[in-house]
């Protein structure tokens, strides 16, 4: 019985990901020149990233109580606290870059008004809903924030910034699973992987900022940034599980 509620419980996280994939597929395969009617059912699809995000938050919180029932020494339990902490950290400093994101493509807007009332007696980041952004097909917008010409941020641009922390990150969780399990577990993290070769429309090699980001419109940028969360999330997963 435990061994089949771990199976669904895995069935549901790699279901996370086809949703992830499908998603991430329809909005790369884009035409600029869009319908309203399009863009709502891409606005939708990010909206049910968002769920299914919602969704393997919830089986891993059963993953950490589930840890803590069986644990057998202080190092699974340290490691898992600092898995948290660190997953915590991931997600929430990309959720704030979403939100600032779509502040900056909308400007002071009802949706960001009530995001904003919505967390404001939690400490949780505001959320706006793909469907709920007014300039969903903003091209240049959503870059000019993510690039950072002014560097506001660091040195690096944004999206520069968000591929070190995801770096970053993989490599800081890695440490965290026994030795005799890390060429395992990196194999089954290669979906967090930003040193692949990227090219454009015209076959021309570009950075992996430039491939998720430039020229896409500011609600497929949105499901983006959604869909690395849902990664960080299963990350999150595979590492619990290997602890």
């Amino acid at each position: 019985m435990e061994g089949q509620e771990s199976n669904s419980k895995i069935h549901v996280v790699f279901f996370s990901i086809s949703i992830i994939l499908f998603c991430l597929g329809a909005v790369l395969g884009m035409s600029l020149s869009v319908s309203r009617d399009v863009l709502a059912s891409f606005a939708l699809c990010g909206d049910a990233m968002h769920r299914s995000n919602e969704n393997t938050k919830a089986i891993v919180a059963q993953e950490y109580a589930a840890l803590d029932n069986t644990a057998d020494g202080q190092t699974a339990d340290t490691n898992a606290q600092r898995l948290q902490q660190l997953s915590y950290e991931m997600v929430r400093w990309i959720e704030q870059l979403r939100f600032d994101m779509i502040l900056y493509v909308d400007g002071e807007t009802e949706a960001i008004q009530y995001a904003r009332n919505e967390v404001a007696t939690s400490n949780n980041v505001p959320y706006v809903p793909a469907t709920e952004i007014v300039e969903k097909d903003a091209l240049n917008p959503s870059w000019f924030f993510l690039e950072d010409i002014d560097k506001t941020v660091s040195q690096n641009c944004r999206a520069t910034e968000l591929k070190l922390k995801l770096n970053t990150y993989k490599k800081a969780i890695l440490e965290l699973v026994p030795a005799e399990k890390q060429e395992k577990v990196r194999q089954e993290l290669t979906f967090l992987n930003t040193d692949g070769h990227y090219e454009n429309y015209y076959e021309e090699t570009i950075t992996w900022e430039e491939y998720l980001f430039e020229h896409v419109m500011a609600c497929a940028v949105a499901t983006e940034l959604d869909a690395i969360i849902g990664d960080i999330k299963t990350a999150e997963y595979i590492i619990l599980r290997n602890l």
